[in-house]
């Protein structure tokens, strides 16, 4: 006969929690809290769905662990003006497309060898963990490449205008995948909020990386 469960958890206490709560469910239980949209850009789940998913997960049966942890989350939660479960305004597929729009409003304030520099010097200089084929196809998208000459491997850099204008035609998608990405590889990670992932939408990332761009002065450069 298979031993009762001892850690009931009443599911109503889901309706009651706003997003910071569900996600603390959402990670012990390892239920997905993101999707893909179009481009292949992550974007969050609502918290009804999150709820749902967390259902679903308990009603299906996960590890006895997991459940544990929930259990004892769930105990010592309380209530948060902070944490307010209707305070879900914004559909978070458009609140994502928002973001990456207000990145590319204020990267392309920047004047041509601005963006020039600043690509340049992170695929230059990327984090250590970074993948490098991830950073040589990124960079190759961009109009960067490498020329033997004399028997030497040698970085070619796009011309400013050529590179501001690639990047111009980038559909929303495209951006996401190659400005984006890249700054999440370069950009000091104990400066900013984890880059978007499979699991992460990154919306604090997002944020960050406009605000960078914004407080960029306009004779800046780099060397």
């Amino acid at each position: 006969m298979a031993r009762k469960n001892k850690y009931h958890i009443d599911h109503s206490v889901f309706d009651l929690m706003g997003r910071k709560a569900l996600l603390k469910c959402s990670y012990i239980l390892g239920v997905e809290t993101t999707r893909l949209i179009k481009g292949g850009i992550r974007s969050e789940l609502p918290n009804a769905t999150i709820r749902k998913g967390i259902r679903r997960c308990l009603g299906q049966g996960t590890f006895p662990s997991r459940i544990e942890r929930l259990f004892y989350f769930v105990e010592e939660w309380q209530p948060s003006k902070l944490d307010d479960p209707d305070s879900e305004d914004v559909d978070p597929t458009e609140k994502v497309k928002t973001l990456i729009e207000n990145i590319k409003k204020n990267f392309n304030r920047l004047s041509n060898l601005q963006k020039l520099e600043i690509l340049t010097d992170w695929i230059e200089k990327p984090q250590e963990d970074c993948c490098y084929e991830d950073l040589d196809a990124i960079a190759e998208t961009l109009g960067f490449s490498y020329e033997e000459i004399d028997e030497e491997y040698t970085f070619v850099l796009p011309s400013p205008e050529l590179l501001a204008k690639t990047i111009s035609s980038m559909k929303d998608g495209e951006f996401y995948h190659s400005v984006i990405a890249l700054a999440g590889m370069s950009l000091p990670k104990e400066e900013f909020s984890d880059p978007p992932s499979f699991s992460n939408a990154a919306y604090n990332f997002l944020e960050e990386l406009a605000e960078y761009f914004t407080f960029i002065p306009d004779n800046y450069t780099i060397v």
